[in-house]
């Protein structure tokens, strides 16, 4: 599987700093191209919640580099990756919270991240940043740990009422805020022209479905450039709805046969 591959992220209007932080890494192995995107959007005072953001990122992005491949290489499948993840973000958790206590301070930051491996990808998941999948529909794989995602699933909140509650902003599970994480874990297959995207909510809370779908159609997307275009379109358009909040956004483009036009592979 071949992969077109592109990001784009934007302070927003309102922000002094852009605490979003992502990575985007691709290694090339025996068993084929193998991808890890990451998207972490940090909180905290001053510059707490990028360090909090860019640290998640870091560790996960060296995880890839140097823990990963003894997985891949002793074929013990998804259940040792699942296994893996779960203490390297419980103790990324540990090491952010006790840097709050330390420095008397709460920061802390979401984490989304998808391992594109074979034919299925592998997303863990921690807040509500969000992973799409777009095709004849607009799927999204994640669900937001949030308040009101919660009170969604109680029956308390329609999703509309949810989108305009003061409310929204309010997460049930962060890194870094608490002793202990939980975090949420999905597969699925990988789908030839499907397009995937980590986001922000600074990203999706401007986001309308059958936009997304319109202009995220994966069969006409055949280099990084033409993906990087449509990113920053979208990312335009909730500037322009008067999106306040960092903004960012990764979007993956799987392909059967090496398709890509330019060199940013």
């Amino acid at each position: 599987m071949d992969y077109i591959q592109s990001f784009c992220s934007d302070i927003g209007s309102k922000r002094k700093t852009n605490q979003d932080s992502l990575a985007l890494l691709k290694a090339e192995t025996a068993y084929g191209d193998i991808l890890l995107a990451v998207m972490c959007d940090g909180m905290g005072g001053h510059s707490e919640g990028e360090l909090a953001s860019k640290f998640c990122v870091t560790e996960m992005a060296d995880w890839f580099r140097n823990a990963f491949p003894d997985i891949l290489y002793a074929g013990v499948g998804p259940a040792a990756l699942k296994n893996d993840w779960k203490h390297l973000l419980e103790d990324v958790n540990l090491l952010l919270f006790r840097y709050g206590e330390k420095y008397h301070s709460q920061l802390g930051s979401t984490m989304t991240a998808c391992l594109f491996w074979g034919s299925q990808y592998f997303c863990v998941h921690v807040g509500d940043s969000r992973m799409y999948e777009i095709s004849d529909e607009v799927l999204q794989v994640t669900r937001d740990h949030s308040w009101v995602e919660q009170e969604i699933a109680k029956g308390n909140l329609t999703r509309e009422e949810a989108e305009h509650d003061r409310r929204r902003n309010i997460l049930l599970e962060c890194m870094g805020i608490t002793d202990s994480v939980s975090m949420d874990f999905y597969t699925g297959e990988i789908i030839p022209d499907t397009v995937y995207l980590l986001c922000t909510d600074g990203f999706w809370h401007c986001q309308k479905p059958g936009e997304m779908k319109q202009l995220c159609r994966g069969e006409t997307i055949h280099s990084n450039k033409e993906l990087q275009d449509i990113l920053e379109n979208l990312v335009d358009m909730a500037l322009d709805r008067g999106e306040k909040d960092n903004i960012s956004v990764i979007g993956v483009v799987p392909k059967p046969d090496k398709e890509t036009a330019d060199g940013l592979q």
